[in-house]
């Protein structure tokens, strides 16, 4: 077995590290952006000028255009996502979603709506037949991710937004690109209302966004709606210029080298699966085909054992990767995601996911497999 000189972290899609690059913006911004935004003096004027090139900087990087766009920055992903959702035009109608969302998308939907529809997957990909069955006039939100935290499963945004907006015109269409922000490009935006960005998946010290399509909607501008949850009634916290820049800059910096980072990062996926294939003398199952799933995430089904354990066994060995989305581990009910997926329930506990960044190696990748090999012998 390879000897491993330092910890390998593998487990990107819980939370990214800080580069020194990027370490050292947050710490300049930090030094010069002290003042409450807020405030009337020209400090804060300096402040809010800034946020308002980083809300154009971080719109062009993600969509290409800014135009009728508007970024709420917030202190995570998951607080974006309840904000966006706390409009009321989402309480009245029907929300058509997929049973492999996120927890923090997933629960946000059942407190707006009890008129909640699972559209059907297979493999991993929305059944397109069915979203056709499931849209109607009735239908206020379709809610999907564009690459799923656990699987790695990556939807076709371009064809499910396109069939929104003909069968469902009056539907806002919300996307959760916090896996893909930065990684892979966001196709057909002009159909997105809502998508998210969180700055520990992106490599940034935290923060995140909101960004929403500025239309109206029974009257009400989302812009004013927002602005007044935040300035009036005092439910959404005063976001930390820094970190707003820092998730700003991170988010360029990865879609400046999005190219060679896909290359890159693809090729580490197909070594982990062609290694893995040729040294694993026990079942395995590849969860997703290389081409259904973001080469950043690579998950798969070791039959008969608890990754729980497997990631517990790897860890003592310096080696981090999880058996699932963090925000559901240790619970004793099988990963939902995975079940929509069509994993059997007596497989759903065996799985373990290995999420990449750039800045992972070739040598990383042998040393995750040959210590798995050896942990698997020692089960």
């Amino acid at each position: 077995m390879a000897e491993i000189s330092k910890d390998i972290y593998l487990d990107n899609a819980a939370s990214a590290p800080v580069s020194p690059a990027i370490m050292d913006f947050f710490r300049n911004a930090l030094e010069s952006s002290y003042a409450n935004q807020e405030a009337i003096h020209g400090a804060a004027y300096h402040l809010r000028k800034q946020l308002e090139e980083c809300e154009q900087s971080l719109l062009r990087a993600l969509l290409g255009d800014a135009s009728g766009r508007r970024v709420l920055w917030t202190d995570s992903g998951t607080s974006a996502i309840n904000i966006a959702l706390a409009h009321p035009c989402f309480s009245g109608g029907e929300i058509i979603s997929t049973g492999a969302e996120h927890a923090s998308i997933s629960q946000a939907l059942e407190r707006v709506s009890s008129r909640i529809h699972k559209v059907n997957l297979r493999r991993g990909m929305v059944d397109m037949d069915h979203l056709k069955e499931l849209l109607n006039g009735d239908t206020a939100l379709v809610c999907v991710h564009h690459v799923q935290s656990e699987t790695g499963a990556c939807q076709d945004i371009a064809a499910i937004g396109k069939l929104v907006k003909k069968l469902a015109p009056q539907a806002l269409f919300m996307v959760d690109t916090m896996q893909s922000a930065g990684k892979l490009a966001i196709e057909c935006s002009a159909a997105i209302d809502f998508c998210f960005v969180s700055g520990c998946k992106t490599g940034a010290p935290g923060g995140g966004a909101l960004i929403y399509r500025d239309r109206s909607y029974a009257g009400t501008k989302l812009y004013a709606f927002y602005e007044a949850l935040r300035k009036e009634k005092h439910l959404i916290s005063r976001p930390n210029p820094a970190l707003c820049m820092t998730l700003t800059e991170s988010v360029k910096t990865l879609c400046a080298r999005r190219e060679a980072n896909w290359e890159h990062v693809s090729g580490l996926n197909k070594l982990l699966r062609k290694t893995l294939s040729e040294r694993l003398d026990v079942s395995m199952e590849w969860t997703l085909p290389p081409e259904s799933a973001s080469p950043y995430i690579l998950h798969f089904i070791l039959p008969g054992y608890q990754g729980a354990v497997l990631v517990r066994m790897l860890s003592a060995a310096g080696i981090y990767i999880a058996s699932g989305s963090a925000c559901d581990a240790e619970t004793k009910t099988p990963s939902r995601a995975l079940l929509a997926t069509g994993i059997l329930p007596r497989n759903a506990f065996s799985g373990l996911r290995i999420s990449f960044m750039p800045c992972n190696t070739r040598d990383e990748v042998l040393a995750l497999a040959d210590t798995l090999v050896s942990v698997i012998k020692d089960y």
